[in-house]
This record gives C-alpha cells, sequence and structure tokens, in this order.
C-alpha cells in the first residue's frame, strides 16, 4: 500500500487544479464583461453628469473663465513718407512688430434654462511686453490712411457732391495716430472732431 500511494497523484491536489483552472476561466469571463459592458456605461455616466453646465459645477466655472491664454500678436505698418505721396512718390512702409497682448476669454450667462445656456462672450487683451518686440510700446506713432479723407475724395469725384471738394482742403489723406488707438482706443478724426 505504501507503494500504490507514491505512484498515483492525490485527487486532492487534482481538485485544486481544476478550481484554480475553473475560478481563472470565471475571472476572464467576469473581466470581459465589466471590459465590453460594465466600464463603458460607468464612464459614459460620470462624463454626462460632469459635462452638464450647471450653476456651481465644475465644468460651468471652467466654462465661464477658461483658465487657458492666447498670444495675440499683430504688426503694424506705417507710411514712411506721406508727404511725397501726395506728390505722386511711390508709398514706403515700415513694419513694425510683433506687438503681442494677451488674449483672455470670459463667457457672461444671459439665462439658463430648459438645458439651454444663452451667453455673451468677452474678450480682454492685455498688452504683453516681454512677448512683444524691445521697441513696441503702444505710444509709438505711426501714419496710416485717413479713411475720412478717401471718402470725401470719392464723393468729390461724384457731380453731386462737388461741395465735399472743399472739405478736402482742411483734410490731409494720412493721418499719425498712436498704436494703441489704431489697434484698440481708436483715434479722432481731425474731420469728425469739429
Amino acid at each position: 500500500m505504501v507503494g500504490s500511494a507514491k505512484n498515483s497523484p492525490t485527487p486532492r491536489w487534482r481538485l485544486v487544479a481544476i478550481a484554480l483552472f475553473v475560478l481563472g476561466i470565471g475571472l476572464v469571463i467576469f473581466g470581459l464583461v465589466m471590459h465590453v459592458l460594465a466600464i463603458p456605461m460607468i464612464v459614459r455616466d460620470q462624463i454626462r453628469e460632469n459635462a452638464k453646465l450647471v450653476e456651481g459645477s465644475r465644468l460651468m466655472n471652467k466654462w465661464m473663465n477658461p483658465q487657458y491664454e492666447v498670444l495675440f500678436k499683430v504688426y503694424v505698418h506705417s507710411i514712411k513718407n506721406p508727404d511725397e505721396i501726395m506728390n505722386g512718390a511711390i508709398p514706403e512702409v515700415n513694419e513694425s512688430g510683433p506687438y503681442t497682448f494677451t488674449k483672455k476669454m470670459t463667457n457672461k450667462v444671459l439665462s439658463h434654462e430648459n438645458g439651454v445656456v444663452k451667453f455673451k462672450r468677452f474678450y480682454t487683451f492685455i498688452f504683453n511686453e516681454t512677448e512683444s518686440c524691445l521697441t513696441c510700446i503702444l505710444g509709438n506713432r505711426i501714419w496710416i490712411p485717413n479713411m475720412i479723407y478717401q471718402k470725401f475724395v470719392e464723393a468729390a469725384s461724384t457731380v453731386g457732391m462737388r461741395a465735399a471738394a472743399t472739405t478736402l482742403l482742411s483734410q490731409t489723406a494720412f493721418l499719425e495716430v498712436e498704436v494703441g488707438e489704431f489697434l484698440f482706443e481708436g483715434y479722432k478724426d481731425p474731420f469728425l472732431d469739429k
């Protein structure tokens, strides 16, 4: 009997091996079911829950005040020979820049009803001296075409608007303005300022 016990494997180890094999197959099936069905449903539900633009939610706050900033770079051109152009010379243009601005965006909620958010978007441009060229300041002066003057020239060329020609005598074809006025603040035209 002692010899026969050594030759045959014990049934207990065989049962443990079969049990572990069945457990392994069960875990693989469970993992597949979780991977294919349960986890995608849970993730989808969480995304739907967190993606609602509801007052006080984290997503609403991030949407209203996004944390990213955009660098807005502008190059301006100044006419170097405005008086000579009036005498028929070819225009000479000087480019300067980049004048760099940090562009920030905010969204203001106007109404929030029935799952619809009505809003107005606001942009703020802040001059960024470190990203701009060394000589770029908003107080730099540039020469630009006087658009009001151009319109009067156009009007004076028609038969019924000869009176506009007298206005041209007090105007110049080009204006000297600051870069900051030209880009954002606005500038006063001598004709409209009267």
